[in-house]
């Protein structure tokens, strides 16, 4: 067999030269390459881990009230904090605005009548549990007027002012119609935690906060003003939130979510 292929491979070189010859046998056997040398394409990266854990919101009030302690609040505090404007602020449009353009959530604080036992009213237009109703609507819409665009409302208005008689009366739900009306939440001031209750501190305020959140998987904390102590704790102690495992995020999140 071995001579014949010589035989042939003679008759063809002298026919058609080597080149013939070649194209006969056929190609070259290729050298085997390692299959560690074979590139291979490269894996997909690995999907990003979910957002999860305990996730708190914080939203401070009486903004707009006192400008310099609004400033520093505005300046300060991460944007993932959540600011009320006070209807009855000398600016509130500009504390808004300034807000906004920090990257602050905004909400509008209405105005709403307290229980006994409160320091004090809640000002010249108040909403009042036994008001008539065209009083009540005057004054809804004086307060949505003075802040502009906000996320939401809130009855949460100053230190020790959180609305609790009105929020528990029947003249609420034609306020939270109107506010569904303008697509607008609403955050009850006595569903929250407060940061700035008198036996409290900032620090014990927001572990118990957290420890809430554990809990329930998310919690909102709230302060009736921007006080300087208040703010700088907060400025000091939020910053750890990440390596405790904790994720600050604006008060709507957790109530659109809440509403899920």
């Amino acid at each position: 067999m071995r001579a014949l292929v010589w035989f042939w491979a003679v008759v063809l070189m002298l026919a058609g030269g080597v080149g013939a010859v070649l194209a006969w046998l056929g190609p070259p056997a290729r050298e085997a390459v390692p299959v560690a040398d074979v590139a291979r394409p490269a894996a997909p990266p690995a999907p990003l881990p979910l957002a999860t854990g305990p996730k708190i919101a914080i939203l401070i009030a009486g903004i707009g009230m006192r400008t310099h302690q609004s400033r520093v609040a505005i300046a300060s505090l991460p944007p993932a904090v959540s600011l009320a404007i006070s209807p009855y602020a000398p600016d509130p449009a500009a504390a808004a605005l300034a807000a906004r353009k920090a990257g602050h959530e905004v909400l509008v604080s209405l105005p709403m009548q307290p229980g006994q036992g409160a320091i004090a009213d809640a000002g010249d237009e108040e909403l009042a549990a036994s008001q008539p109703a065209d009083v009540t609507a005057s004054r809804l819409a004086w307060a949505l007027g003075r802040v502009p665009a906000p996320a939401g409302a809130t009855s949460l208005l100053a230190p020790g002012l959180d609305g609790d008689a009105f929020t528990a009366s029947p003249a609420l739900a034609s306020v939270m119609d109107k506010l569904a009306s303008r697509h607008l939440w609403f955050l009850d001031g006595r569903r929250a935690t407060m940061l700035d209750a008198p036996a409290t501190t900032p620090a014990h305020a927001l572990a118990a906060l957290i420890a809430l959140a554990r809990r329930k998987g998310s919690a909102i904390g709230a302060a009736g003003a921007p006080s300087p102590d208040l703010v700088a704790a907060l400025e000091r102690l939020l910053p750890g939130l990440a390596a405790r495992g904790v994720r600050l995020v604006p008060v709507g999140q957790i109530i659109s979510q809440a509403k899920q």
